[in-house]
Formats: C-alpha cells, structure tokens, sequence
C-alpha cells in the first residue's frame, strides 16, 4: 500500500510543530569476521542504531531550548491515525531555526537512537497530522549585539547537545543508548553592508535573535563572541556581510 507524505506526522514528547517531512535512517551494524583462506568476506551481525531528522516551519513563542538534549519517545507516522509507525526512544541532538526577511521562519531537527530494545515498527497506532499553527514571516525580524543592529536580511541558530555512548555487552538488548552531554549553540546574522562592521570580531557582547517584532513571539539571548565577519561584494547585487558568532554561556528563549 502506497501513501502520500501530506499525512505524515513526528511525535516527540509533543507533535512537531507545522511539520514538512520527516527521514527515518535505521542502521545494522556489522562486523568484519573474514579470515585468511575465505573466499567471500564473512560478516557478523551487531548493534542495532537509528537516527532521524525532520524540517518545519518555526512557531511563534516555540521554547526550543527546552527540546535540545532532551530525550522522549520519537514516533513517526506514515499516514495519520491508526496507520503504520516506528518508534523508539531518541534524544534530540541538533536543531537549528532560521528566520529570512523574505520567507517563513523555519527550523529543522536531528535526533539519535537511545533506545535498547531498538527501533519498533507498528502496522497501526499512528498519530494525526496536527496541521499548521502560528507559523510566521520574517519580514520584522531583528538583532541586537550590544546595540541594535540594522539592514538585517536574516539569522540563523544551530542548537546542538552532543551525546555519549552507553551501550553495553546483553543477552537481550539490541540497540545502541546514550547520554546527553553538554549544550552549545552557533549563530549567523546576515546584513547589508553599511560601512564598518556593526559587529567587530572579537568582541564578547549579549547577543538577541528576534523572530519578529513582538517580543512574545520569541528571541534568543544570551552572550556569544563575534569569531568573523565576511563581506560580500558582487557588481550584479547589494553588498552583505554575515556575521558568525559562538555563544560563551547559557542561551535562553525570552517572551517578553
């Protein structure tokens, strides 16, 4: 039976939000067992591992702090209620939010395995498509680093939660687990170029990704580095610079 990716839906802890797809990778990992006097190379079978990704639209006042490293149960859904699913437990490694002053602002997923009994198909149980909710452009979004910045074009975030792993010699067991370890996050400020740079490379101030003009809708804070600046200039186009930045310390979503 065929199914179309309209109906599709991610589940962890809660529906991901305005979901547009989703990618299931499942891995059975071998070892190499040939020796001197085969013919044919001789594999033994091992673990058992997952990892998945999934993109979306961003949604207004959307705490996505609080879902890196976390860990919960991942269910991907193939074609709504009752129809077929795989699941296991996943922590959510990487994601990263992006917000252009000509589009939707956008966020994307990444997730491994933490599951030892490993990755579950079930042929009913999955869930409903949750539809769209409080999606937003980008057209108002700003930045601040220790003063407001201007002519934004757009920023980006990456949240990332590197992971350890946990897996041990069982009987039974046959998937991969982990630990989720330390927090960190990057960013890029794209603006036009104006001059000098509005921020100098070096310099250590309080960082602010605004999705929107409205400060319930969400923005990210927290202090980070400025580590380069890259201006463009094209005879056929505006001149740009983008900013890269490392934040130094614990990194917040702020609505108010």
């Amino acid at each position: 039976m065929a199914y179309h990716g309209k109906n599709g839906n991610a589940v962890f802890s809660a529906a991901l939000v305005n979901l547009q797809n989703w990618s299931l990778n499942a891995i059975g990992e071998t070892a190499d067992a040939t020796a001197m006097g085969d013919t044919w190379g001789i594999h033994l079978p091992g673990l058992t591992d997952f990892n998945a990704s999934s993109e979306g639209l961003s949604k207004k006042a959307l705490d996505t702090i609080a879902l890196i490293g976390s860990g919960a149960s991942l269910t991907l859904t193939m074609d709504g209620v009752s129809s077929p699913s795989f699941s296991g437990t996943a922590i959510l490694t990487a994601l990263t939010e992006t917000v252009n002053y000509e589009n939707n602002g956008t966020i994307s997923y990444s997730f491994e395995g933490n599951d030892a009994a490993g990755l579950v198909y079930a042929a009913t149980g999955g869930v409903a498509a949750s539809g769209s909710a409080n999606a937003f452009h980008g057209k108002t979004c700003k930045a601040d680093f220790n003063g407001a910045i201007t002519d934004v074009r757009e920023w980006s975030i990456s949240l990332s939660c590197p992971t350890a792993n946990t897996t041990a010699a069982h009987a039974t067991n046959k998937g991969r687990t982990r630990l989720a370890g330390v927090n960190g996050a990057t960013a890029s400020l794209v603006t036009l170029a104006s001059g000098d740079f509005q921020c100098a490379v070096g310099d250590s101030q309080t960082l602010a990704l605004h999705r929107t003009a409205t400060a319930a809708d969400g923005y990210y804070d927290g202090t980070a580095i400025c580590t380069g600046a890259e201006e463009g200039v094209n005879r056929d186009g505006e001149e740009i610079v983008t900013y890269t930045f490392l934040y130094t310390d614990t990194v917040t979503l702020e609505t108010n």
